[in-house]
């Protein structure tokens, strides 16, 4: 749980929340999914696409890294169901990491 016990993936000392992007198109660039988030008034921290390991192939979803979780609660509620290369794409603050 992060701060005010809400839940979100946090990173760092600064205290940002990440924003799962599902649904992304393979050929979705970190331009093209940093465009509708700037347009909205969000600042991007950093967006991190997802690749399989084995073929550095995108993997259908990101991460966008963003001020904490009221700024990531108001983009998802702000942008999911927007639309990139044709898909419709689906937000949702990203869950906190578990490490074992």
């Amino acid at each position: 749980m992060n701060p005010g016990g809400m839940p979100g993936r946090q990173q760092g000392a600064q205290g940002t929340s990440e924003v799962f992007v599902g649904n992304l198109d393979f050929a979705a660039t970190e331009t093209q999914l940093r465009e509708p988030f700037v347009a909205a008034g969000f600042k991007v921290e950093k967006i991190t696409i997802a690749r399989d390991r084995a073929t550095g192939e995108p993997r259908g979803f990101a991460f966008v890294e963003l001020q904490g979780f009221k700024e990531a609660a108001a983009a998802v509620r702000k942008l999911d169901g927007t639309e990139i290369a044709s898909r419709r794409l689906r937000l949702n603050v990203a869950e906190p990491k578990t490490r074992y």
